[in-house]
């Protein structure tokens, strides 16, 4: 049923871990087995528990600015390059999704990078989506407000540019400030979903330690999906112990877990 709903692959290893994850749950319905558990979530009149269970099971590991070797690769060459190509078509249009945003620090990391490359003039068009499936943790990503230890991997200089340094000073918590809460958009999405609600494309998509979670078919299923939303040229990242290697695809790597489409 998990597998069904999110994609997500518990072979038989992971009993034990998917027991002590479910028991709250269980315990909350004053339930006795799984299987009973398995039969009141299967009741369409229970459907809203479905969000629950996959909230339990789901990994939620973030921080700001993760895998930094994919931000280096981004300032030093895939922003050029996406300048570049906007340049070709007049446009100041620039799209970035995080498809697993969790509570939100990597969508706000794409978006702090993109903003110190094209600048937060009014002159680039600049927006990131982060979308997650559970709406849990995509409250705290809209909120915006960390504890002082999460932004502690952030450098000063941005710190003081991105976020609400009074706060951060008079409490154990810093907010971003409204420059990126006004750039930044969070909406809950499944990524098994076979329809996904966008009109435009992304420059850049991060869809990074994910597929980790996915048997093969479904990661090659997800990434078909995914390609038709990223520009031509645009850029894929995944987790470094993620790889497409076997998948026939329109793509090609350009660093370490990093690719580029191609057409």
């Amino acid at each position: 049923m998990i597998h069904q709903r999110c994609g997500i692959h518990l072979g038989a290893n992971k009993k034990e871990l998917l027991k002590a994850r479910l028991l709250k749950r269980l315990r909350f319905h004053r339930l006795q087995t799984f299987r009973a558990y398995y039969e009141f979530v299967s009741d369409r009149a229970n459907e809203s528990e479905i969000e629950e269970m996959i909230e339990s099971v789901a990994t939620n590991v973030t921080s700001f600015f993760r895998e930094a070797a994919h931000f280096d690769f981004l300032t030093k060459q895939g922003f050029s390059e996406l300048l570049e190509a906007k340049k070709s078509v007049t446009s100041s249009r620039v799209r970035g999704w995080c498809c697993a945003t969790a509570t939100g620090e990597e969508t706000y990391s794409l978006l702090i990078s993109l903003l110190e490359y094209f600048g937060p003039a009014d002159a680039w068009d600049v927006k990131v989506l982060g979308t997650d499936i559970s709406k849990k943790v995509l409250r705290v990503a809209k909120k915006g407000e960390y504890p002082l230890e999460k932004i502690a991997s952030v450098p000063f200089s941005l710190r003081s540019r991105y976020f609400d340094g009074g706060a951060c000073k008079a409490k154990s918590v810093c907010q971003v400030n409204p420059l990126l809460r006004a750039r930044a958009y969070f909406r809950q999405f499944n990524l098994m979903q076979s329809v996904f609600p966008f009109h435009g494309r992304f420059d850049v998509i991060f869809c990074r330690n994910v597929m980790i979670y996915f048997d093969r078919p479904t990661q090659e299923s997800m990434i078909r999906r995914l390609l038709p939303y990223l520009n031509d040229n645009g850029f894929l990242f995944l987790g470094h112990s993620e790889s497409i290697i076997g998948m026939n695809l329109p793509l090609k790597g350009v660093a370490a877990s990093v690719y580029q489409k191609i057409f």
